[in-house]
């Protein structure tokens, strides 16, 4: 930055000094013009001393600048040549009080560097100049054929006055450019350290990419799998137990006379057997689809998809002599089928889980809290203890035996795969023998399109 400065001002007064030297010329030519001797004229001294003395202390600067921009011995010939320039005018003005503002504007002009020597230098030679001047040639510096002994001094003194506070700006300035330095090396040792922070986490990412691609390809060979295996279960398994069961009752119904007590007890007992693996079959089938059978998440009615899922409750609901009740539900984004199970799942559990000869009572409701839509299915029913709530969603955990209630223990777990397809979660509160709520979330936003 600093050596900025000093190339800059370097051309300013390379500028400046060539249009000083055009400037002295013409005032040699305008006060000083030339002057008749009898037949014969001459140039005026003072012209020839604007053009060699002023091309001199022009040229040379000028060609420092050139040579050396920015160097010690620049600014320092240029300071001399400057203060001579101020000399140079004062004395082609023959002393005018005027012209030595220009020594005060040549100061202003050095103080561009920046650099406090720069101004002693030229402070000297201002003080030699007057003061060899005002010696042997009085009139061109100060326009009287004789000065005081002090007048040199007296100059002097207005200069150093005038240093005093361009050197008070010199520091003051260059105590700010090092701060300004200092804070903007600060700045680059920052962004040099979020470069190399953004580099490194562009290097994770890439790599989380590239795992996230290798997971994803092992996830849709694994779902791939899964549909393998849905295929077979549901043609491959099911056929054989279809043959069993239908054996099995044959062999009953034939043999009913013939056979004991016992053995027809067996026989009942394989026939049960062969539909309970059955249901349960066909409850695996159910929820290794959630995923893979999923459609499109859309605008959806939840209260005609409740409807939907009560109609086909109707049966039940008539069957346990239950009341259930719901508030108006909202329109979310989601797969209507899904939801549809969703609400039949949970509903059914409340169906079942009822208390004896007490009425079930059902309610559901839907809330928007925090961007989201929670549905909430509460019963009064035999209620869950606290420590089983984890327990329940997680496949073929069951807390009761097949006499008290039946089921495989799937139920819940795809009532969690459906709501975390839809970018929820579901949870229950629940005290024995004072009911259950389960509740469960779906966003209230339509969801992200994803590549």
């Amino acid at each position: 930055m600093q050596d900025g400065i000093y190339r800059r001002t370097d051309r300013m007064f390379a500028l400046l000094m060539l249009f000083q030297w055009a400037f002295g010329i013409f005032c040699a030519l305008v006060l000083s013009p030339k002057t008749c001797e009898g037949s014969c004229s001459s140039t005026h001294v003072h012209v020839w001393a604007a053009f060699l003395l002023g091309g001199g202390l022009t040229l040379f600067p000028v060609v420092m600048v050139w040579q050396k921009p920015g160097s010690v011995a620049t600014r320092h010939v240029i300071a001399i040549a400057q203060m001579l320039w101020s000399a140079l005018l004062i004395h082609l003005t023959g002393g005018r009080i005027e012209t030595h503002f220009h020594v005060f504007g040549s100061l202003a002009f050095l103080a561009f560097y920046r650099d406090w020597r720069v101004l002693i230098t030229a402070t000297v030679i201002v003080a030699a100049d007057h003061y060899l001047r005002g010696v042997f040639w009085p009139e061109s510096v100060y326009g009287v054929a004789a000065a005081g002994q002090w007048r040199w001094a007296e100059h002097s003194a207005w200069v150093v006055f005038t240093d005093y506070f361009l050197l008070n700006a010199c520091l003051q300035a260059n105590k700010e450019m090092h701060e300004i330095c200092a804070r903007r090396a600060g700045l680059e040792d920052i962004n040099e350290k979020i470069e190399h922070q953004i580099k490194y986490r562009t290097r994770e990412l890439e790599n989380e990419k590239l795992i996230t691609e290798k997971q994803s390809a092992q996830l849709k060979r694994s779902n791939d799998e899964l549909q393998q295996f849905a295929y077979v279960a549901s043609h491959d398994l099911q056929e054989p137990l279809r043959m069993v069961s239908s054996y099995l009752q044959l062999l009953a119904k034939k043999y009913v006379d013939t056979l004991d007590k016992d053995a027809n007890e067996y026989i009942r007992f394989a026939v049960d057997g062969t539909a309970r693996m059955k249901q349960l079959i066909n409850d695996l089938l159910e929820y290794s689809r959630v995923g893979t059978t999923a459609k499109e998440r859309v605008e959806t009615d939840a209260d005609m998809v409740l409807m939907k899922a009560l109609s086909n409750l109707q049966l039940a609901i008539s069957d346990a002599n239950a009341e259930v009740t719901h508030d108006r539900l909202p329109k979310v984004f989601a797969d209507s089928v899904q939801l549809e199970r969703l609400f039949q799942n949970l509903i059914g559990n409340a169906l079942k889980y009822r208390k004896p000869d007490a009425k079930q009572k059902v309610h559901i409701t839907a809330k928007n809290i925090g961007g989201e839509w929670v549905f909430a299915i509460k019963d009064e029913g035999i209620g869950i203890a606290k420590e089983h709530f984890e327990r329940i969603f997680v496949i073929f955990q069951r807390l009761h035996t097949m006499k008290e209630y039946s089921g495989t223990g799937i139920g819940l777990s795809v009532c969690q795969k459906i709501a975390q397809y839809h970018g929820g979660k579901i949870w229950v509160e629940s005290e024995p023998d004072k009911g259950s709520t389960f509740y469960f979330t779906i966003a209230d936003q339509q969801p992200q399109e994803t590549a």
